[in-house]
């Protein structure tokens, strides 16, 4: 998984610290190996009072008290090792690992305002350490502070050793949410170089690059990703295929569907819809119904495919099948009103016009607190002139409104 840092892992901070303390004697040593030997066996209960005794017994070594958080953050009790660790703080002040380790307590919890004090004091006791520069930025972040956290973010990755990526893709996603599009995706780019097999540095370019509607980009970069990752992978032909899409490049957008169709183990019939649906677009009619029939047969809950062959009929003029497919996708989805105006148009057309109103009548019964449906049938009934009804059956639907 990609190093996203937004959110840290107690555990993680708390591992930081695990031998940092000056090198202990041989009792401290006894001691330490006996507890992390109840711990590694999962005697929890041991483990805990081996450690705790350590801190009693040996109170200038700064490890118990890191390992005991440790164990009791993985237990679920975060309260405590908070307290665990406040009380090592005033044994020994100014300790780096133990700050980081209470700090991260804190901002796992949410609680960035204090976890961003901690980090504060980590940055005034060792201000080489890039852990708490980024603590620091991570909390601003979640304070809403984008402007600093961009600045903190960029003064903790200066202390990073060189290659590491580890705070590319929140600092790129703050740049972005300050529409500085050109710095989010230089260091997007430059992670995804450095990490090619890290798929979210590739997604987020990709995102960014349609925010910008620089659709040809985001096309080149989803390439870029399908050599990385293969076209089958992950459902980068499916976002390839929304990306063209997006740019009205349907002839492209029918081909990545048509690829994605034919992907090895494909277990989802949403593809074969969305190439019936981008045949239909390019008004490849006959190809789109054989696609469309496909995906309903594939996917007996899927009403759109019944809705794309009835636009396919329609267009060829066959009234019958028009109602077929739009009855199976009401039968599929009868809260879809899109469903329900264009079969009730379809019978009133037809001069079925009591049909025509039960249909409304089942669409509100479906649907009772959707004011469309009632709007369609007050529209209806002002077409027959009973006005009455029609002003009855538009109150209704007013006051549904949201």
């Amino acid at each position: 998984m990609i190093e996203r840092a937004r959110v840290v892992s107690c555990l993680a901070i708390l591992l930081c610290g695990i031998g940092a303390a000056e090198p202990a004697n041989p009792a401290a040593e006894r001691a330490f190996v006996a507890a992390e030997q109840a711990e590694g066996g999962g005697d929890v209960e041991a483990a805990e009072r081996l450690w705790r005794q350590g801190m009693e017994d040996l109170p200038g070594d700064p490890r118990f008290p890191l390992r005991l958080a440790r164990l009791l953050v993985r237990e679920e009790r975060a309260a405590q090792a908070l307290e665990v660790l406040d009380e090592a703080a005033g044994r020994h002040p100014g300790n780096v690992e133990i700050g980081l380790a209470a700090a991260g307590i804190l901002e796992t919890a949410g609680r960035a305002e204090q976890a961003l004090e901690r980090y504060r004091e980590v940055v005034d006791s060792a201000p080489e350490r890039p852990e708490g520069h980024l603590g620091v930025a991570r909390n601003q972040h979640a304070l809403g502070e984008l402007g600093r956290a961009i600045q903190t973010f960029e003064r903790g990755r200066a202390l990073l050793p060189a290659g590491d990526m580890s705070v590319h893709y929140q600092l790129a996603e703050i740049y972005a949410s300050k529409h500085r599009f050109d710095e989010a995706l230089a260091l997007l780019e430059e992670a995804a170089a450095a990490r090619p097999r890290e798929r979210e540095y590739h997604v987020q370019i990709v995102r960014i690059q349609r925010r910008q509607r620089r659709f040809d980009a985001a096309l080149a970069a989803l390439d870029r990703a399908i050599g990385v990752f293969g076209a089958c992978a992950d459902s980068l032909l499916w976002w390839k295929a929304t990306v063209a899409e997006e740019a009205r490049r349907g002839d492209l957008a029918a081909k990545v569907w048509e690829r994605a169709v034919r992907c090895p183990g494909r277990g989802d019939a949403l593809p074969v819809r969305r190439w019936g649906e981008a045949l239909l677009a390019l008004g490849r009619l006959e190809e789109a119904r054989r696609a469309l029939a496909q995906a309903a047969r594939e996917d007996g809950n899927d009403p759109l495919a019944h809705l794309g062959l009835a636009t396919i009929h329609r267009r060829r003029g066959d009234w019958g099948l028009v109602e077929s497919e739009l009855r199976a996708a009401i039968a599929v989805d009868s809260t879809r009103v899109d469903g329900w105006f264009r079969l009730s148009h379809l019978l009133e057309r037809a001069g079925r016009v009591d049909e025509a109103l039960g249909c409304w009548d089942r669409a509100i019964a479906a649907n009772p607190a959707q004011g469309s449906v009632h709007f369609g049938k007050g529209l209806l009934l002002e077409r027959l002139g009973r006005r009455e009804e029609y002003l009855a059956a538009m109150e209704r639907g007013e006051a549904l409104r949201p």
